[in-house]
């Protein structure tokens, strides 16, 4: 391998890198029910990820996509709760039209903390679209979900039985690192070799 080729190699990887496409979204609202002493109107604001080039684990069901989510954290008024994807229903779901409507919803059951004085024993948030136009099919989407494509969103607290929820009025993308940079920074590196060495690129 010349210097040149593996100039452009070596700085290219970053690049490559900056495309395993981590999408993040971070959300909020307001709780419309009690859950222990947190009350309705109490404030709420979270996160979630997830790796959007994994497989459908669904691939069988032609409108559900079925997925693993990387982190899911919600804060409730003071109180910080964490959420893992560490069992059978701990699931990120995307149903595009079965039963005419499409979805996107993360949810979990295995949950680290306290809400109002309560451990939660279920933690979810949803987007629905009842005009089952959101998606086009069941793939994960990516940093490019809209608040205002859904005719409703929630955010869910379980316990025994009795749930309490939330409406979400906030959801905004996290964005990605600009690949642009990288790309210069490679040609740069490039040059820079070729010309330290004196030799012809090929």
């Amino acid at each position: 391998m010349t210097p040149c080729l593996f100039a452009l190699v070596f700085s290219l990887l970053p690049l490559q890198a900056a495309h395993a496409a981590i999408i993040t979204y971070n959300f909020g609202g307001v709780l419309v029910e009690d859950f222990g002493t947190a009350s309705s109107g109490t404030a709420f604001s979270g996160s979630f990820s997830y790796d959007d080039t994994q497989a459908d684990q669904a691939n069988l069901l032609p409108t559900l996509g079925l997925y693993d989510f990387l982190s899911f954290d919600v804060t409730v008024g003071a109180d910080m709760i964490s959420l893992t994807d560490s069992g059978p229903d701990d699931r990120l779901v995307v149903d595009n039209g079965t039963g005419a409507s499409d979805s996107l919803s993360v949810a979990s059951f295995s949950v680290t903390g306290v809400v109002g004085g309560l451990i939660p024993e279920a933690v979810s948030f949803q987007l629905v679209d009842n005009t089952g136009t959101a998606f086009s099919d069941d793939s994960l989407p990516g940093g490019d979900l809209l608040l205002s494509s859904f005719t409703a969103s929630t955010f869910i607290l379980g316990l025994n039985g009795p749930v309490a929820g939330g409406q979400v009025q906030r959801l905004s993308p996290v964005p990605l690192p600009a690949a642009l940079p990288l790309f210069f920074s490679a040609l740069a590196g490039m040059a820079f070799l070729c010309r330290r060495r004196a030799a012809p690129c090929r």
